[in-house]
């Protein structure tokens, strides 16, 4: 009888969940399972796509609001709903077409990768990749991202937390990840950062043009920011 129960108990939580999905305001992307789960059981989606638009610092302290009430998570599901919160529901959502990282139909379109750095980066790391004061580091002449090109791919795919230096200046920003761009848009945004304002001719000369390929395989790594902070720690 227990066994019954318990099946009946788990069915009928998928069911709700399966049902949660397809009715939910909140647009796909990873990590919408986890919120529809965590965030509904007290109060309707409704809250927050009321919302949308505040910083990832606002919905971070709004997640510390929930933690309060009694909201139970694990440090990782912390950072994901974070993660979605802040890129589907903050300042600068991607687009509708822009939400699938593997689409067929986006592929075959013409990247301005100039363009998608200006879109995307330039806001903190500035139009020639000078960086902004203590807050976002120079990514001209940056010594560290042209050691290693995966590096430089898992920080735009997966985000940076913890303390950096940068030359002779330290900074404790963090990075949000940028896993809502598609492959080919991941690729040649990397490919730009490495190759402009002077970067080509400081790289190692066995640098290879990144792949929309080697996109997805980092991408399934599904690494955390302050993971990536350890990768970097340990090129130096």
């Amino acid at each position: 009888m227990r066994r019954i129960f318990a099946y009946v108990f788990i069915t009928a939580t998928v069911v709700i969940i399966v049902l949660a999905l397809t009715q939910s305001p909140l647009p796909k992307g990873p990590g919408v399972e986890l919120v529809v789960t965590k965030c509904q059981t007290c109060h309707g989606l409704e809250y927050l796509t009321d919302s949308a638009g505040i910083s990832r610092e606002m919905w971070a302290e709004t997640i510390s609001e929930m933690e309060e009430y009694g909201m139970e998570i694990e440090p990782q599901e912390r950072e994901t709903i974070l993660n979605y919160l802040a890129t589907y529901l903050g300042p600068h959502p991607p687009s509708e077409a822009d939400r699938s990282p593997h689409s067929s139909k986006s592929r075959n379109r013409t990247i301005d990768a100039a363009e998608l750095y200006r879109q995307s980066c330039a806001a903190c790391h500035q139009a020639q990749g000078e960086g902004m004061g203590r807050l976002a580091p120079p990514l001209a002449g940056n010594e560290m991202l042209l050691k290693d090109r995966r590096y430089a791919l898992l920080v735009v795919l997966h985000g940076l937390e913890g303390e950096i230096e940068v030359g002779d200046r330290t900074f404790d920003g963090q990075m949000p990840p940028m896993a809502h761009l598609r492959d080919e848009q991941v690729a040649a945004i990397v490919n730009y950062i490495l190759t402009a304002w002077g970067n080509d001719q400081r790289r190692p000369t066995d640098f290879a043009p990144l792949s929309p390929e080697d996109v997805t395989k980092a991408r399934s790594e599904s690494l955390t920011p302050q993971q990536v902070w350890e990768y970097r720690r340990k090129l130096r």
